[in-house]
């Protein structure tokens, strides 16, 4: 993890170095013509936001978690989600297959790909600034911070955003997710939650800070709680860049706590 810190340097100075906004103040999240319209500002938050009409918005994201003692290190790429504005109000997206590399003890490992996934999102009301929305799809991606023994099969998602101005705004999303075991096949179900607020430090660059919490995130039962910090920036009104930082307060099933994301939004 400290090789990691000078690349982490560059990276937030550029992302925190001021230049002209080419920003609407109206491109609140869910609203205006930039990526950031509709991107998830985060890994492992689900954007209530929905892809306009007959437009496509592609987001990938590389993911590796580290600690200082036990538990078993992983990869995660490309992680690619294209989304398509289906009609007004709804989206269909597909999640393609990603690479997972997990490493273990003696230069033991283990390599395999996920299962594509195929879900949609509505958007389900607007009422007093906040915007609502529906989401499922089958085999979602693994999230960077489940236990890596667990394979999701199924989740939905309901999730709402508040804009309280220009510079701020707040998003809450609450789910159910149906996983299996990766070697007996067992199947058992979670609940989880998450709370994110983002500022906007300029016109290009924002900050996120997220919490969340999944009540079985092994397959004894063990609940899991996470945190995290990300920095994302405009790179043009069609494209994002996003660097994250996230920790398990308790991690599950003996894995890593700590995770590095960074990834891209294309519209």
């Amino acid at each position: 993890m400290l090789r990691l810190l000078p690349l982490l340097g560059l990276l937030a100075a550029v992302l925190l170095t001021p230049q002209p906004s080419f920003a609407a103040k109206a491109d609140a999240t869910c609203a205006g013509a930039s990526v950031r319209a509709v991107a998830s500002p985060t890994h492992s938050r689900v954007s209530p936001c929905v892809v306009k009409h007959r437009r496509v918005a592609v987001e990938t994201t590389y993911y590796q978690n580290a600690s200082k003692v036990g538990g078993t290190a992983l990869a995660a790429f490309p992680e690619v989600r294209v989304r398509y504005g289906l009609v007004p109000r709804a989206e269909l997206f597909y999640d393609a297959s990603s690479e997972i590399a997990v490493s273990g003890e003696r230069g033991s490992g283990v390599y395999y790909m996920t299962h594509p996934g195929l879900g949609a999102r509505f958007e389900v009301a607007r009422a007093g600034g906040v915007l609502y929305s529906l989401s499922a799809e089958g085999h979602p991606p693994l999230s960077a911070l489940a236990n890596l023994h667990l394979i999701p099969i199924f989740d939905a998602h309901a999730a709402a955003n508040w804009s309280a101005s220009g510079r701020n705004d707040f998003a809450a999303q609450a789910g159910y997710l149906n996983f299996e075991t990766a070697f007996t096949r067992n199947q058992r179900s979670s609940a989880f939650g998450a709370f994110s607020a983002t500022h906007g430090l300029n016109g290009r660059t924002w900050a996120t800070m997220e919490l969340g919490f999944q009540s079985h995130a092994t397959w004894n039962a063990r609940s899991q709680t996470s945190g995290i910090f990300s920095l994302q920036r405009s790179l043009s009104e069609t494209s994002m860049m996003n660097l994250e930082l996230g920790t398990a307060f308790n991690a599950a099933g003996n894995s890593k706590p700590h995770y590095l994301g960074f990834g891209f939004a294309v519209r």
